[in-house]
């Protein structure tokens, strides 16, 4: 095995080489889209203690990483889900820094418009509500049709901090709190990851609960020219469509089908259930919603999604309730700028906030809120923050792009592996399960 073998060889010179690797960021951050995956990687060493992880040692520890999914209230089904985590205080690193207000914001507070209410938007109206602003929150669709069928994973330690912070009990919506999540690689090959706070949870409950004494508007929002000429700031949060920024140069995202499904004769599987594609190119999942219902869903580089879940409802049966297709972004914020346009300024998805090993953008999202909350008088520094924030996500994009392009090489990708790995491993907890480097070489040997 060509990692082994590169230990084997070199062990003591890599050592010295990654010993000193040291994570770009100073703390973690993911979110749920449209579902995660374990990206976990072939061998069969056992970890070496700290301290003494050749490349040999690195090839005998692997991780894994997950999906989001969700839960609901007691009072009926849940709409869907998908799953995430997080490992200490979800801002732990992003406790609120004095904000600095500049000029009239200073004075009398900023006038922000808040388009979309998805997660980040959602959550940024509930954190702005008495912080001496005013905030008007927009969603596009009427106010009876407004959902969020993907993405109802997370973790559990991560939002029940951030939730603390605007006064909500996130037990109130958890759905399934996760024990193992069940792996089945495209080899046939098949491997548990044992997981430490990824669950299932009502999204949409939750949305709108943040909402909850929150001025928004449902419908057709007023043009960009008239919000700007209204409010001091305008912030897009309207995810991968970016409605209110520039369109991207060059974008990286992968097509994705999502179901919610009803089992009357019982669920096909009790907890996390994911088969990512060979090549890494995406992945299946399937995260429970209770005892009737799950969320399954696929996403693809190579558009065989929908092939993956019809073949999965074939098998299993069900009944479908909601269906969706959405792409998720992997282009990481690097590669999303601008960040600013005019009075305009972008918070998660918008800006490339999910882990692109996970397809994961929950809890990534709500962090990003949190750095624009941070420096709300200074958007030279959000910027800032944002790069340092996300800097890491990055390393992984490139790695999870090379693999979907066959372009992988174990020689130009090591120095980005190991510090995936020894990122994803301290930070255990944010990311909600026990990350093994064999894991993780299972994954990219897929």
């Amino acid at each position: 095995m060509w990692i082994l073998s590169i230990g084997l060889t070199l062990g003591a010179a890599v050592r010295g080489i990654t010993e000193p690797l040291k994570d770009n960021v100073r703390h973690g951050c993911p979110s749920c889209p449209v579902g995660a995956a374990v990206w976990a990687l072939y061998g069969e060493n056992r970890m070496l203690p700290p301290g003494q992880e050749t490349v040999a040692g690195i090839a005998g520890n692997a991780f894994a990483a997950l999906v989001p999914t969700g839960r609901r209230r007691s009072d009926g089904p849940p709409t869907c889900g998908v799953g995430t985590s997080l490992r200490r205080s979800p801002s732990a690193d992003l406790e609120p820094r004095p904000t600095y207000l500049l000029g009239r914001a200073a004075r009398d507070g900023v006038r922000i418009a808040v388009m979309g209410m998805g997660v980040a938007g959602s959550y940024l109206m509930a954190r702005l509500q008495g912080t001496g602003h005013e905030a008007v929150g927009y969603e596009l669709s009427p106010r009876e049709r407004h959902d969020s069928i993907c993405a109802w994973g997370t973790i559990r330690p991560v939002l029940e901090e951030f939730c603390e912070k605007v006064g909500r009990d996130f037990g109130d919506y958890l759905i399934h709190d996760g024990k193992r999540m069940h792996v089945r690689m495209s080899g046939g090959s098949r491997f548990d990851i044992t997981l430490k706070g990824l669950c299932t949870y009502d999204k949409l409950g939750l949305i709108k609960e943040f909402m909850r004494g929150c001025d928004v508007r449902y419908g057709r929002p007023p043009p960009r020219g008239d919000l700007e000429k209204e409010y001091d700031m305008v912030v897009d949060c309207t995810g991968f469509h970016r409605a209110y920024l520039p369109r991207l140069k060059e974008d990286f995202f992968l097509p994705t089908y999502e179901y919610k499904v009803e089992y009357d004769g019982g669920v096909p599987y009790d907890d996390f259930y994911i088969e990512p594609f060979e090549g890494m190119t995406g992945y299946f999942w399937y995260f429970p919603l209770g005892e009737k219902w799950a969320h399954v869903g696929a996403g693809d580089y190579n558009k065989n999604h929908v092939r993956a879940t019809d073949e999965f409802l074939a098998r299993h049966g069900g009944r479908v309730l909601a269906t969706k297709g959405r792409p998720i972004r992997l282009a990481t914020p690097d590669r999303c700028k601008p960040y600013r346009s005019g009075k305009v300024v972008g918070v998660g998805e918008s800006i490339g906030t999910v882990y692109a090993l996970l397809g994961e953008g929950i809890i990534p999202s709500m962090q990003c809120a949190e750095l624009f909350l941070a420096n709300i008088g200074d958007m030279n520094a959000y910027e800032r923050a944002v790069e340092e924030h996300y800097r890491v996500y990055a390393k992984v994009f490139r790695f999870v792009r090379s693999k979907i392009r066959r372009e992988y090489s174990a020689a130009r990708s090591l120095p980005d592996f190991v510090s995936i790995y020894r990122y994803m491993k301290r930070n255990e907890d944010r990311f909600g399960m026990h990350v093994r480097m064999a894991d993780l070489i299972k994954v990219a040997r897929a």
